[in-house]
């Protein structure tokens, strides 16, 4: 267990700092450092154009919800999915 959680502690705190404090993903992380890259070498300041700084990019991921109720299981029922299919009508016509 101890193993497991100092694997993943890494991969968490990097996927978190990406996600929640810059709101990007880690295509978009190598896509802004050629920007950024390229920006400097012209003399010129390169910002994320989605990073509006951690309050907002939090309120952008979890809206308003208080963020301690992101953490907990949700208790809503799914929503009903764009298009018509179940897979237990189809276990029922495939089985």
């Amino acid at each position: 267990m101890v193993f497991i959680s100092l694997f993943f502690s890494p991969i968490f705190s990097y996927h978190f700092i990406l996600l929640q404090l810059q709101l990007q993903t880690t295509l978009e992380l190598y896509i802004n450092f050629d920007e950024a890259r390229e920006a400097k070498t012209n003399g010129t300041f390169y910002k994320n154009p989605f990073d509006k700084g951690l309050r907002k990019n939090l309120r952008r991921v979890f809206g308003d919800t208080p963020w301690y109720l992101a953490l907990l299981p949700s208790l809503r029922e799914p929503v009903d999915p764009e298009y018509p299919f179940s897979i237990n009508d189809y276990m029922e016509q495939h089985v």
